[in-house]
């Protein structure tokens, strides 16, 4: 056929599409000229074939329609995602624009509507949102136990793989409960897409998805790239892949050796990498191009994609779907408030605001140009362009390194966090509750609010609660929030042995359901009757009078118990939506309301139970990507402080900028924070003295209490780390601030210096060994690995230093031992054996 009658053929027949009403979906807008220009394309391709040219360029065209249009809309949502922040902080924060953007990215504590409702407290309800949900619905079908074991992931793949192709068998396994789990995984597989794709990404339904591919960059390194290649070339499916079936194996072969490059580099983690020749061109740098991409490996089927993953990748599918369901919420939370390309967004409205101010104020456009380093920082925490590797093999060290401090060294953490408490008595009387009140609920009032059978999904409802295994606290204590795969289990698995897994998804649950029944309780009353405090909060998250009778039709009830979720706004009528906002679609303002409703249930409960957020996380990495020398440098000496900064910004912001008190009422509540924290972190320090045999210290003395303040206040778990090292085993207070790094140097530096010096160092190198050994310091059994082991070793390496040690803490700490280590270990240690 010519390429006239080709032409004219696929026009006629896009026309007639048109004409059907099918147009904009098939054909609208194209003309003979544009349709020449890709007959030009197909005839030079590889795969043309002169039979099935007019189809090939009807779906060439169709394409190219479907790309304009997805371009236009993301234009739309752009613009508007650009009109509505510059909206937001010149409407609320005209006289301090730098306060509007922080509130609007990352939220601050200032008393005024929508100011914790901040694009990273979006990203974070949603991501809890969908892996809450998969919990939840795994749990009605009785396929928790069945699903975190592992026993049934090869089973599930199969199924996924079956379910998203053109002809599903449905007869891809024969167990019943792995079909049940591919079809809970699948259906928020597609909502969560769905949602994506409405918010700018352009994704569609992949051949073959089973979850996101993941490459181990060490293992990959480790094997070479022969031995890579040729274990992966065979699990292609070589059509899918490099887009034709008649491509030279040895072709094959030059594109794969160049992906190991990149994938035993870590290459393949950079943001901004091109794909290699071959593979399918990526479109656009935004993030909803970002996610546009189609892989480039394609596997010939569940097999050969779970031998791949189990090889080279992650090796377990749940930990990769649960990643995968969480990095799409962030992505798509952030496209929902920012647009498609975040980063122009942002731009555009810096602009538009140093236009407002420009030539009326020059020291407030001094400082709006001068605050654009901390935007940027705070982007970057919330694009996740900060966590991503410059260098995985340096990022991945450094993890390994701060991994070994944290279980070295926290093994008293559940102790320590006795003072959340105060914490969250404190933050539930900003919210309104009495003082006695707010204590019996943070510590045992929230449970007796929800129904026993009922606590566990409601508060998995709220957004607060996913098994203590899915939490991850390595952020929460150490402020490492780049951490994953093995480091990542190894550090919950270590927060778990010590039992602060459990304290927290306490305190989390504690406080949520008692808030979530006190919204139940308080669904007769209209706005303008509740109580100021309940009433302001809602405000912070933008949950006003509409939003209220909404939330109050919400609410569920079972016997005398009544409590709200954001699930349950999912069941309000369209009647009742459209009454109160008029020509709206139902669903998305459902959507709109429950997203507000399970932030505010999320981020006052890490107010509660002190958690550091988006904006911690930017002064800790300060826009440093991982990775690099001076990122992975600040991870390190900002190790532990992730808890005191987000103690400072959310204690102390939400008590002195959080309410429009009085300065009396202000100067109360920080005393009634200082005083209850201070009286908690006495009684966790006795408790942590006790339990290593010493005595209480002196509740006379004035240092007792100081130390007491750092303990349970401010500093926290890294007050703990700075009194537990400064000195007693031969570090200086000024390295101890420095972090764990600088401080373990220094004891290293200072065993060199002995042995340069001809001094015995033995005594420093049992100190430094036992203080680095993962897991030794868990505080139910660290007397027993003291006095059967380290004890033993460090008095037989060097006799007599246990008695120097008893007088050390004595001079010291003004402590005596219980049990003395010297009276019942014998001079020289190992039971008397080297005398």
């Amino acid at each position: 056929m010519s390429k006239i009658d080709c032409v004219e053929n696929a026009y006629q027949a896009l026309k007639a599409a048109r004409q059907a009403k099918l147009g904009d979906k098939a054909g609208a807008g194209v003309t003979r000229k544009t349709l020449e220009s890709e007959y030009e394309r197909i005839v030079k391709s590889a795969n043309y074939n002169p039979q099935t040219a007019v189809k090939n360029l009807i779906e060439s065209a169709n394409e190219r329609i479907r790309v304009a249009a997805k371009q236009r809309a993301n234009t739309l949502l752009m613009y508007r995602a650009e009109n509505d922040m510059f909206g937001y902080i010149n409407n609320n924060f005209s006289d301090k624009p730098i306060d509007g953007v922080m509130s609007y990215l990352g939220g601050i504590q200032s008393y005024k509507a929508g100011t914790r409702n901040s694009v990273a407290s979006h990203q974070q309800q949603l991501g809890m949102a969908y892996t809450s949900k998969l919990i939840r619905d795994l749990k009605s079908a009785n396929l928790v136990e069945k699903f975190e074991s592992g026993d049934l992931d090869e089973l599930v793949a199969k199924e996924l793989f079956d379910m998203s192709i053109d002809a599903p068998t449905g007869k891809a396994t024969n167990s019943a409960d792995a079909k049940a789990v591919a079809k809970i995984v699948k259906d928020i597989q597609e909502k969560a897409r769905l949602r994506a794709n409405r918010a700018g990404a352009d994704i569609g339904k992949l051949q073959g998805y089973i979850t996101s591919q993941t490459h181990d960059m060490m293992k990959i390194y480790k094997v070479g790239y022969k031995k890579w290649v040729d274990d992966t070339i065979d699990l292609l499916d070589i059509e899918k892949t490099f887009g034709r079936t008649d491509i030279p194996r040895s072709d094959i072969i030059e594109v794969l050796n160049d992906l190991h490059k990149d994938f035993a580099s870590g290459n393949h983690m950079k943001v901004s990498k091109d794909p290699p020749a071959l593979s399918f061109r990526r479109k656009g740098k935004n993030i909803g191009g970002s996610l546009s991409k189609e892989r480039f490996l394609h596997f010939k089927d569940a097999e050969a994609s779970m031998k791949y993953n189990t090889k080279y990748g992650r090796g377990n599918i749940r930990e990769t779907l649960f990643e995968s369901l969480i990095g799409l919420a962030d992505k798509t939370g952030l496209m929902e408030r920012m647009g498609p390309n975040p980063t122009e967004t942002l731009e555009r409205v810096k602009a538009k605001i140093k236009d407002s101010i420009s030539n009326k104020d020059q020291d407030k456009l001094n400082k709006f140009t001068g605050s654009f380093k901390r935007f940027d920082n705070l982007m970057s925490v919330i694009d996740g362009s900060v966590s991503v590797p410059a260098n995985q093999m340096l990022a991945q060290y450094g993890q390994i390194f701060r991994t070994i401090q944290t279980t070295a060294k926290l093994g008293g953490a559940v102790v320590s966090a006795i003072s959340d408490m105060a914490l969250a008595a404190a933050d539930l009387r900003y919210q309104g509750f009495g003082f006695l009140s707010s204590y019996n609920n943070a510590i045992v009032g929230g449970f007796n609010s929800v129904p026993k059978q009922y606590r566990r999904e409601v508060a998995s409802m709220l957004g607060v609660f996913v098994d203590s295994n899915k939490y991850d606290l390595t952020s929460r204590f150490s402020g490492i929030q780049d951490v994953n795969g093995k480091m990542a289990r190894m550090t919950n698995t270590f927060f778990r042995f010590t039992g602060l897994a459990q304290w927290t998804d306490r305190m989390r649950v504690n406080v949520s359901l008692a808030m979530s029944a006190r919204i139940g309780a308080a669904s007769d009353l209209n706005y303008g009757s509740l109580e100021p405090d309940l009433k302001s909060t809602l405000n912070l998250y933008d949950l006003g009078e509409k939003e209220w009778e909404v939330i109050k039709r919400s609410v569920a009830a079972e016997g005398e118990h009544r409590f709200a979720t954001p699930e349950g706004v999912n069941e309000v009528s369209d009647d009742v939506i459209r009454s109160l906002y008029g020509d709206v679609d139902p669903s998305l303002k459902r959507q709109d309301i429950s997203d507000k409703f399970r932030a505010y249930f999320i981020d006052r409960t890490e107010h509660a139970v002190i958690t550091p957020d988006a904006r911690t996380t930017a002064i800790m990495r300060q826009g440093l990507q991982a990775g690099t020398v001076s990122g992975e440098a600040l991870r390190m000496i900002m190790q532990f402080k992730g808890f005191p900064i987000a103690y400072l910004q959310k204690v102390g912001g939400r008590t002195l900028f959080g309410k429009q008190q009085s300065k009396v009422a202000m100067a109360a509540e920080i005393a009634h924070v200082l005083t209850a924290t201070t009286i908690l972190g006495y009684v966790a320090m006795s408790v942590k003295d006790m339990l290593k045999g010493r005595e209480p210290r002196d509740p006379l003395a004035a240092s007792t209490w100081a130390s007491a303040m750092l303990q349970g206040g401010g500093l926290g778990l890294y007050g703990d780390f700075v009194l537990g090292t400064s000195n007693r085993f031969g570090g200086g207070l000024v390295s101890s601030l420095a972090g764990p790094t600088v401080s373990e140097f220094e004891k290293g530096w200072k065993i060199l210096a002995d042995i340069r010096d001809g001094k015995d160092p033995s005594g420093r190198v049992t100190s430094f060994i036992s203080g680095n050994i993962p897991f030794a310091n868990v505080f139910y059994y660290k007397w027993a690995v003291d006095y059967l082991f380290l004890y033993q070793i460090q008095e037989a390496i060097n006799p007599g230093s246990l008695r120097r040690m008893e007088k050390r803490v004595a001079e010291e700490n003004k402590q005596e031992l219980m049990f003395r280590p010297s009276e019942i270990i014998p001079s020289g240690g190992l039971y008397g054996l080297n005398q």
